[in-house]
C-alpha cells in the first residue's frame, strides 16, 4: 500500500478547535494526511485547553528555532505545508524549504490583521510583509470578509473563506436557558482591557437600576490583569449578589457548560482578530450582542435578526440589553435563527470546503 501524502499545517499552539478542524479534514481525504506542527506550547494563560496527543510539538526539538524547523522537513519530506502565521520565524524557514524543494506551500488560515492597535504606518508595514510571505504560495485561506478583503490587495492566487470553528453539535443539542429564570447575561474570556470586562459590568450596573423590578444576573467566567478591577467594580456598584462567577473547568469542551446557563451573550470588545465565542453562543441558542469590531460577529450576526451589533459603548449596549429585558421572545427568537445560520460555519462544512478547495 502506497504510503500517504504528508502536509504539515504549522500553527503557533495546539488550540482544540484547530485540532477538530485538521481531525474533520483528514476524515475527507483519501491518500493524504495533514500532521499539525506546534510551534509553541500552550501559554499558561490556555492550560485549561487540555492534554494534546497529536501532531509534532515543534519547540520540544533540538536545535535553534531555525535548525529544528528545517531538520524536521529534511527528515520528514512533507508533500505540502500549510502556514497559518506570517510573524513566526518558523513559518518562514518552512516558506524558503519549500521553495528550495519545489514543494506547494499555502497560508492560512489567517486572521484579519489587527489594525485597531497597530496603526496606519505599522499596519503598511506588516501588508507588505505578508506580501513577501504570500508570494509564490499556492493559495490562501483567510477567515471572514475583511480579511479576504484586505489580503486581496496582496495576493492575487486562489483564495478562499474559512474560519476558526469546532464541533457545534453538544451546543446544538443542549436547551437553551430557560426564560423564566432570572435573565442571565454572560461575560466570557480573558479579564483583558481589550476585552472590556469593566464596560460589561457597568452597562449590566444601569440596567439592572433601569430595570429594578426584573430578576438578574451577570456571569463573569474568565481571569486575567483586570480580575481585581472587576471586583472592585462589582462592590462599588453593590453587585455581589447579582453577579456570578463560574471558572475552574476542565477542559475547552467543558467551557461550552456555560452557554447553557445564560441568555443572552455580551462581546463588547474594542477588537478582535476573530471571536469563537460568537459562533459558540450562536450554536447554544443564546441571545447576542457583540460590538461591530468582532470579526466573528460582523460576519455571523445580522443586527436585530439574531443579535445585536453594536458600537463599543455602554449607552448601546445599556439599549440593547433593556431591548431582551422587555421582549424575553426576542431571545428564543434570535437563538434560533443563530441556530440555522451556525451549521454552515461547523466544522463538517468548514473542513469539507477546505478539502474540496486545497486538496481536490
Amino acid at each position: 500500500m502506497a504510503e500517504s501524502l504528508k502536509t504539515f499545517y504549522f500553527t503557533p499552539i495546539a488550540s482544540p478547535f484547530q485540532l477538530d478542524f485538521i481531525a474533520s479534514c483528514n476524515e475527507k481525504l483519501s491518500g493524504s494526511e495533514i500532521i499539525p506542527i506546534f510551534i509553541n506550547p500552550l501559554p499558561i494563560h490556555r492550560q485549561h485547553w487540555g492534554e494534546n496527543n497529536l501532531g509534532i510539538d515543534l519547540y520540544l526539538l533540538k536545535g535553534s528555532r531555525i535548525t529544528r524547523t528545517w531538520r524536521l522537513l529534511e527528515t520528514e519530506n512533507p508533500h505540502s505545508c500549510f502556514l497559518s502565521s506570517y510573524t513566526n520565524l518558523e513559518n518562514w524557514v518552512a516558506r524558503f524549504w519549500c521553495l528550495t524543494r519545489s514543494k506547494s506551500f499555502f497560508i492560512g488560515p489567517v486572521e484579519p490583521m489587527n489594525t485597531h492597535t497597530s496603526g496606519i504606518v505599522r499596519h503598511a508595514v506588516r501588508l507588505h510583509l505578508f506580501k513577501k510571505f504570500a508570494k509564490r504560495a499556492s493559495g490562501l485561506a483567510a477567515m471572514g470578509n475583511n480579511a479576504l478583503r484586505a489580503y486581496r490587495k496582496v495576493f492575487s492566487g486562489k483564495m478562499i473563506n474559512i474560519s476558526y470553528t469546532f464541533d457545534h453539535k453538544d451546543l446544538l443539542n443542549t436547551a437553551p436557558f430557560a426564560l423564566e429564570k432570572p435573565i442571565t447575561f454572560l461575560y466570557s474570556g480573558r479579564l483583558s482591557s481589550f476585552r472590556n470586562p469593566l464596560l460589561v459590568i457597568k452597562a449590566f450596573s444601569q440596567v439592572r437600576e433601569i430595570h429594578h423590578k426584573t430578576p438578574m444576573n451577570l456571569i463573569i467566567s474568565g481571569r486575567g490583569d483586570l480580575y481585581e478591577d472587576c471586583i472592585s467594580l462589582i462592590k462599588a456598584k453593590d453587585l455581589e449578589n447579582e453577579v456570578i462567577w463560574i471558572n475552574d473547568f476542565k477542559d475547552w469542551k467543558d467551557i461550552h457548560s456555560i452557554y447553557s446557563k445564560a441568555h443572552v451573550l455580551l462581546a463588547l470588545q474594542h477588537y478582535s482578530t476573530w471571536g469563537i465565542i460568537i459562533q459558540e453562543a450562536m450554536a447554544a441558542g443564546m441571545g447576542i450582542i457583540a460590538s461591530r469590531t468582532i470579526e466573528a460577529a460582523d460576519n455571523l450576526i445580522i443586527d436585530g435578526y439574531n443579535g445585536y451589533l453594536i458600537s463599543v459603548d455602554e449607552q448601546e449596549a445599556v439599549e440593547a440589553m433593556s431591548r431582551y429585558i422587555m421582549n424575553k421572545h426576542l431571545i428564543t427568537d434570535h437563538g434560533t435563527r443563530s441556530r440555522d445560520i451556525v451549521i454552515n460555519y461547523d466544522v463538517e462544512s468548514q473542513s469539507k470546503k477546505f478539502v474540496n478547495h486545497f486538496f481536490k
